[in-house]
């Protein structure tokens, strides 16, 4: 009366004839329901995941909390496997719906998919995740055995350098060879740079049903990052974007076609591998791996006698 609700009856025929197809049809109410969760927690059909023996390979598509991904796993699962009663499995949703994990402070967020890496211990990033909208959160580094590390490289780096153009112009040596050391400053330079910029930078992500950005800021500016329509979007991946102290430095890499932005340059590999499976769920991408390459390989020296000249 007036409340705008509308009851409609849901014929779960379409479900039972595929299950029939699948399992012969045994408890055939029980899949139509899981079918039908499915359908509302992915937006996809049945026919649309993979079936092996009756049993769904959906749970890395489906974002809700592990109480409810049990259920609906259950209600698809093989004959003889399913709820006994629909009293004992209308039981089960309703313990799967008043789970805590199911709901948040925001009244929206839902848990995260599951089926890929899990959220490493001790981690400062921020995930939360809904239907229409995933957001990634990661505060300042600050002062952490990575910026301690490539702070350290780079004074090295520089120290290097100058000693090098320090005794090259006091020892009289042409200008040429003074102008030569300029790339290894302005290397050294961005290093340090990255470092600094790194420990004190702030990043967020969000992509929602139409739009994506991804913003940068350190010292109260914002710092190279990106917006557009998240149907511009093609692709997420975990990227090696050079060495230091010869062990790869890598980040995530979002791309459209024609423009790139990368983020989380100072995270823990686990942290790259559990924030990018997240993001290519709710994006719709497959899953894939990305695997750390091997350190770089350190040269090698040779004795003094054994040298080329």
């Amino acid at each position: 009366g007036g409340g705008g609700w509308t009851v409609e009856l849901v014929d779960f025929s379409g479900a039972d004839a595929y299950d029939e197809r699948l399992t012969g049809g045994e408890q055939p109410d029980e899949f139509g329901v899981g079918a039908v969760l499915l359908n509302l927690l992915t937006g996809k059909e049945p026919e649309d995941f993979e079936f092996t023996k009756g049993s769904a390979s959906f749970m890395r598509n489906v974002v809700a909390s592990p109480a409810l991904r049990q259920v609906v796993q259950r209600l698809l699962a093989p004959p003889g496997t399913r709820y006994g009663t629909a009293k004992e499995a209308s039981e089960a949703l309703r313990k799967a719906r008043e789970d805590p994990e199911a709901r948040s402070p925001a009244g929206g967020a839902l848990a995260e998919a599951g089926g890929g890496p899990e959220r490493p211990g001790g981690s400062k990033v921020k995930l939360t995740r809904s239907r229409g909208r995933i957001e990634v959160a990661i505060p300042k580094a600050g002062v952490t055995g990575s910026t301690v590390s490539s702070g350290a490289f780079s004074a090295a780096w520089l120290a290097g350098v100058g000693a090098w153009t320090a005794t090259a112009v006091t020892g009289g040596a042409p200008l040429i060879a003074g102008a030569f050391s300029v790339p290894f400053w302005l290397a050294g330079g961005g290093l340090a740079s990255k470092t600094i910029m790194g420990a004190a930078m702030s990043q967020s992500l969000v992509v929602d049903d139409d739009l994506f950005s991804v913003r940068k800021r350190a010292f109260s500016k914002e710092f190279g990052g990106m917006a557009g329509d998240r149907s511009d979007l093609v692709a997420c991946d975990i990227v090696t974007t050079g060495y230091v102290n010869y062990e790869p430095v890598r980040c995530l890499q979002l791309a459209t076609s024609d423009k790139t932005v990368s983020f989380g340059e100072l995270l823990t590999e686990d942290e790259l591998q559990w924030i990018c499976f997240q993001l290519r769920s709710f994006l719709g991408f497959p899953p894939a791996s990305f695997p750390r390459p091997p350190p770089k390989p350190r040269p090698v020296e040779r004795d003094r006698d054994d040298r080329d000249w």
